[in-house]
């Protein structure tokens, strides 16, 4: 047989070659596809909010149409609306809260002047918390705003973040007793603050310290005792107003709190006021969130290619790798799985659950190989 040179191949040999090179392609290819996510949770329309139970057994979904529902995380499915939603006059749930034991949801609304919390056991209203000032919106119309809800863990208050007939400023926090329904005082921080996302204040775990963005107040006194400003040492810009703050994450055990400003992530002690050190240095997160083993923090940000989430070491305070999930978009709230690799995202009308590990694999980051 003829031999036939082509480069340094015979045409003999090319057969071989060519089904190496669509071999090499397609593993290339196949190395650049996107994930698949471990599950995805559906119900005819977009979620706005979602919470976790501690276990990691149940999800709760929250839409503007479609109320509460309820998912089993393990086989995907759902498990019951807790209420029906109404997109243009009725129930409108924005934030979601769950109570330690599970046995607790608090829903805060937007459009209707109270906050409800819920019974999972018995799927019953056990308290409407409210009212709320309404807030005038032109002519003969008004609206009644909660902004955000949270459940102590000693099951004692009840708080919302929303408006306020009471005090000069528009918002405040409302404790609310768990057993009555009745108001026990509120917290006014003498601004108003219309937080955008459900996560800029946080209640300590002993009930005694209120976390209102940069602030830390006792709850006892209702006096704030310390100002955790990153500018002092160095780190941003000095910021007058703090509604330009974007998240808070407490981490108890240590008596910690990490602050998202539009300048710097920190972490800080609460108790002394004594920054400890901040997270990367140019990616400023909407929100963050820290897994439960306090390996990762996380936050969503925006880069050059759209939204991402970025992760870093919590221990460190070093960027691991920058994850660009699919179709993120600036309402795309997460929360970890309690078994801190996998994430429960809203991308566009669903919620997806997804693990970390698949996408360190992805990482151009020298750093990921060290966490794969």
């Amino acid at each position: 047989m003829a031999t036939i040179y082509f480069g340094l191949l015979k045409v003999n040999n090319m057969k071989k070659f060519l089904f190496t090179i669509i071999v090499l392609f397609l593993t290339f290819s196949a190395a650049a596809e996107e994930p698949s996510p471990l599950k995805v949770f559906h119900y005819e329309t977009n979620p706005v909010d979602l919470c976790v139970t501690n276990d990691g057994k149940s999800l709760f979904y929250a839409s503007y149409a479609n109320g509460i529902v309820e998912f089993d995380v393990e086989s995907g499915d759902m498990v019951r609306v807790l209420k029906d939603g109404d997109d243009i006059y009725g129930y409108r749930p924005f934030n979601l809260r769950i109570s330690n034991d599970n046995s607790l949801l608090l829903t805060g609304d937007r459009y209707t002047d109270d906050a409800e919390l819920w019974n999972l056991t018995s799927n019953e209203v056990l308290q409407h918390l409210g009212p709320h000032y309404m807030l005038s919106t032109g002519p003969g119309s008004s609206v009644s705003t909660i902004y955000a809800v949270g459940i102590s863990s000693t099951h004692s208050y009840c708080v919302t973040w929303g408006t306020n007939s009471e005090t000069p400023f528009p918002t405040a926090a409302h404790f609310w007793d768990t057993e009555t329904g009745e108001k026990c005082f509120f917290i006014n921080p003498g601004i108003e603050l219309y937080f955008n996302y459900p996560d800029m204040w946080h209640i300590s775990s002993d009930d005694r310290y209120l976390f209102l963005g940069r602030e830390v107040w006792d709850i006892e006194t209702r006096k704030k005792v310390q100002v955790l400003d990153p500018s002092v040492y160095g780190i941003g810009e000095p910021i007058e107003d703090r509604d330009v703050l974007t998240d808070v994450y407490v981490v108890e055990e240590k008596e910690e709190v990490v602050i998202a400003d539009l300048y710097s992530v920190t972490l800080w002690n609460f108790e002394t006021g004594e920054f400890i050190q901040s997270f990367g240095n140019e990616e400023h997160p909407l929100f963050i969130e820290v897994s439960p083993d306090r390996r990762w923090l996380m936050g969503l940000t925006y880069s050059t290619n759209g939204y991402i989430y970025v992760l870093y070491d919590f221990q460190t305070g070093n960027k691991i790798a920058e994850i660009k999930y699919p179709h993120l978009d600036s309402y795309s709230f997460f929360k970890f799985h309690p078994n801190s690799h996998q994430v429960f995202s809203i991308v566009l009308d669903e919620i997806h659950l997804w693990d970390i590990n698949d996408y360190l694999h992805q990482s151009s980051n020298l750093c990921a190989e060290n966490y794969r």
